[in-house]
């Protein structure tokens, strides 16, 4: 059995490298501030990441902006087919639940899991699941939460999406 000395004396060969591409980390973005007003103004170019501004424009996006990617009429009749069960009795429960009326979406009172359980009849697991599901299927998006004890979350719908669920499902 080896012993604890004679690990002592043997070298590692391989050391920690810190790595030097996050742009929080970049010495040359803070000593320079020219090369933060180059990358602004190539805006053509989609972002990656792996710039400040992108950071900066990421964190100050606009509530008014979140509803850009509108459902068209086919594909609202393709999604209301593919709902069923626990999507289906989420999305009734929240079109209920309209609370204020903007321009381009609305959005719903501020819900717990706690009344999700109770109103739906579901597991907490289960309404997270579908309410993500919903999510991808760009049918709602979350519009602000508190997660933890006693959270809430309010929801959003577009226009377009609560009229054709308004006027195809039973509430």
């Amino acid at each position: 059995m080896p012993l604890i000395t004679n690990h002592k004396d043997r070298e590692v060969s391989k050391r920690f490298q810190k790595k030097s591409y996050r742009p929080w980390d970049d010495e040359s973005l803070i000593t320079n501030p020219q090369i933060i007003t180059n990358n602004s103004a190539n805006e053509d170019s989609p972002p990656n990441g792996n710039n400040i501004n992108d950071i900066k424009n990421a964190s100050s996006l606009n509530k008014n902006d979140i509803f850009t990617d509108d459902l068209t009429e086919v594909d609202l009749k393709k999604e209301l087919r593919d709902l069923f069960g626990a999507q289906k009795t989420i999305i009734q429960y929240l079109l209920q639940q309209i609370e204020e009326d903007n321009n381009e979406y609305l959005v719903t009172k501020a819900i717990s899991m706690e009344e999700f359980k109770i109103t739906c009849n579901l597991t907490p697991n289960t309404v997270k699941g579908m309410l993500q599901k919903l999510k991808t299927k760009k049918l709602l998006k979350t519009y602000e939460n508190k997660p933890g004890r006693g959270g809430y979350a309010r929801y959003t719908f577009g226009k377009n999406i609560y009229t054709f669920f308004l006027n195809h499902l039973i509430l």
